[in-house]
């Protein structure tokens, strides 16, 4: 199972209902946008995980309110809601091409950059616009969210938002140990930052 909402939340459950240990997602949700504006580009396409998890709306928000402070709103048909995995990556991004008038040349989007809110859903974007003769990041650019090793070793390298997954899972074993030894819990949650790890599918080569 990949570091994704889900994993998070078990890593929540499993220190204290009380004292949760999560990344910042919608702080990182804002950086993926500002990012994609700094390098210039105007048509994003979300492809998020499952609406019922709180990361998910998290990032989602912190990417469409960073957004709006530069351009246009994000609308609700460049939204597509996915399910973490990286056929629903694929299909997502399928989905939006296919639906172009008829004729439409190859090599074009409705889209300029792509918000995934995980790495293997990215990683199935990469695949599809592949697929369908778009270059990346010339003719699109992606980012994910976690920073899983895949991230690194796909093809271009995905830019991703870096949860600090060493540092939850240190903070959650301080939570446990605490507990055990009868001390008093944290008044409230403890939050990690995360960090944007810029990589080519952002940044094109020399």
């Amino acid at each position: 199972m990949p570091p994704d909402c889900r994993s998070s939340s078990s890593t929540t459950a499993a220190t204290s209902r009380a004292s949760p240990v999560a990344p910042t997602d919608r702080a990182g949700g804002a950086s993926a946008a500002r990012h994609l504006l700094d390098i210039g580009r105007r048509r994003p396409l979300v492809v998020t995980g499952p609406t019922g998890f709180g990361c998910v709306q998290e990032r989602l928000a912190g990417f469409t309110e960073a957004w709006a402070e530069s351009g246009p709103p994000v609308t609700a048909q460049q939204i597509v809601h996915g399910d973490f995995s990286y056929e629903g990556g694929r299909h997502a991004i399928r989905s939006v091409l296919d639906s172009r008038p008829v004729p439409a040349p190859a090599a074009t989007a409705p889209f300029d950059s792509v918000f995934a809110h995980n790495d293997l859903s990215a990683v199935g974007a990469l695949a599809e616009l592949r697929a369908h003769g778009l270059r990346v990041p010339e003719d699109v650019a992606v980012v994910g969210f976690d920073d899983v090793p895949l991230a690194s070793q796909s093809d271009p390298a995905l830019t991703t938002v870096r949860q600090p997954l060493r540092g939850m899972g240190a903070a959650a074993a301080r939570l446990l140990l605490g507990q055990l030894r009868g001390e008093p819990r944290p008044g409230g949650p403890i939050v990690l930052p995360t960090t944007l790890a810029v990589r080519d599918s952002t940044r094109p080569g020399p």
